[in-house]
């Protein structure tokens, strides 16, 4: 019984083998080679702003990563860039690919031209790259600060003949007026503040000044000058031929119809005028006389 189950498994044993052998024969050449990893992937330069699923290659950048698309899942890429084409090294790295794809840090360099290479496992022939161009914006420039200096604003004086007050605010580079940069009158007790801010990119000091017009228009007022009476050079004559003292007061209104008393003596001119009123009367008469028929003055008795 023994040597029947020896026999038998010698039997299997052999069976096995011979159907593990067949099976081994048959299979396709590539079935027991090594697996190489595929030369398919490929790395594109992307400006920050665009989004990694991209598969665009942007070879004008500003801020930018390295994005790997299309290696073998579990691919390592090994990069480095260098200046122009054929520079120093002015960055590299690494890129380990569990899915065939993946994306570097954000990176800056100065503006030019730079040229890009990796290597893998699995590649053919010597390392991949390209050229790519970073082109940023120029900075502006911080302009030079500049020193700013306010200063008081001038001031007219009021007399009597202008009463008002000009107010002119003095204009500077880098100052800022206000209300206002204009010349401001001000009437007698008006008052106004100019404040001077010394504008962005200078460099001062804020100010403030206060104007009052406080001019006394009263000390204008024009005093009432007194009238000095005149002396008269010929002191009247009285009647009784006595010297009359000159008058310094205004000779006062007379009634009406009568004459005033001025102080000399009207009667001499009175005589005269009625002298030659008489013989005015008198040489009418004569002349009548001689122009009329005679008329005969004779009475009878």
């Amino acid at each position: 019984m023994r040597y029947f189950y020896e026999k038998m498994n010698r039997i299997v044993s052999a069976g096995l083998l011979t159907v593990m052998s067949i099976m081994l024969l048959n299979l396709p050449a590539a079935a027991i080679k090594p697996v190489t990893p595929a030369d398919n992937g490929d790395v594109k330069t992307h400006n920050v702003t665009t989004a990694v699923s991209d598969q665009r290659d942007e070879p004008k950048v500003c801020a930018f990563y390295l994005d790997a698309f299309n290696f073998d899942a579990g691919q390592n890429v090994e990069w480095h860039i260098v200046k122009h084409t054929h520079g120093d090294t002015v960055l590299s790295g690494s890129l380990s690919l569990p899915t065939g794809n993946g994306a570097t840090n954000n990176y800056s360099l100065p503006n030019g031209m730079y040229k890009l290479y990796w290597n893998f496992n699995g590649e053919h022939g010597s390392a991949k790259h390209k050229v790519f161009k970073v082109d940023c914006p120029e900075t502006p420039s911080t302009p030079e600060h500049k020193e700013a200096h306010p200063t008081k604003p001038v001031v007219t004086t009021p007399n009597c003949e202008v009463m008002t007050e000009t107010v002119t605010p003095a204009a500077a580079e880098g100052v800022v007026w206000s209300p206002n940069g204009a010349a401001t009158v001000l009437q007698p007790g008006q008052s106004v503040t100019y404040r001077a801010t010394v504008a962005a990119g200078y460099d001062g000091d804020d100010q403030s000044w206060t104007f009052t017009n406080d001019f006394d228009a009263s000390k204008c007022e024009t005093p009432v000058t007194p009238v000095t009476p005149t002396t008269p050079t010929t002191p009247p004559v009285g009647r009784g031929g006595e010297v009359l003292g000159a008058s310094t007061t205004a000779a006062p209104v007379a009634a009406t119809g009568s004459l005033a008393n001025t102080g000399i003596q009207t009667w001499p001119y009175v005589a005269a005028a009625s002298t030659l009123l008489a013989g005015a009367v008198a040489l009418f008469l004569v002349r009548r006389k001689n122009q009329a028929e005679p008329v005969d003055f004779s009475i009878a008795l």
